[in-house]
């Protein structure tokens, strides 16, 4: 089963989607189809992101215990954040910080130390953030995630109701 919930959150978490992205989903939804589940009536009328984790709550709780996850919300995020680097939404510094502040307390791979190491170096010699190695090992660990969130975002902007019934 798809997980849904978890990766609107994601999705909204690290700002690929607004309230009005979620909302036109939601709302064809609700356009295509009869009766729904009442979380995604929650999630048309969510106007900010605090609307929309109360929203999907319960959902993702019954996504948790569905099937183990084969990415955590904190990887997805990551990859989220590598997508805005990619597209020069935000700089390789500020993907570094924001990747250090999820990862602390997340559940990643990699922890917020490694992000954290990596400005302290670039505080100290800004010319490692130019280099080659730093692009190439980033690239390494955040493309296959960037790859995920982009399919997960896909995919829900292609699904029906019936492919994410519980």
């Amino acid at each position: 089963m798809f997980k849904i919930a978890r990766s609107l959150y994601a999705l909204a978490y690290c700002g690929i989607y607004k309230y009005q992205d979620w909302q036109k989903w939601a709302d064809k939804l609700i356009l295509d189809n009869q009766e729904l589940d009442l979380w995604i009536y929650d999630v048309s009328i969510a106007y900010d992101f605090n609307a929309l984790s109360k929203a999907i709550g319960e959902r993702m709780e019954q996504e948790n215990w569905s099937e183990y996850p084969s990415y955590t919300i904190t990887e997805l995020i990551l990859g989220g954040y590598y997508y805005m680097y990619k597209n020069n939404s935000i700089t390789l510094y500020k993907l570094i910080e924001w990747c250090g502040k999820v990862s602390d307390g997340g559940d990643a791979p990699k922890d917020c130390e490694y992000f954290y190491e990596l400005m302290n170096e670039i505080d100290k010699q800004p010319a490692v953030e130019k280099s080659y190695e730093l692009q190439k090992e980033l690239d390494h660990y955040l493309e296959p995630l960037r790859q995920e969130i982009m399919t997960r975002k896909n995919w829900i902007e292609s699904c029906s109701y019936k492919d994410i019934i519980i």
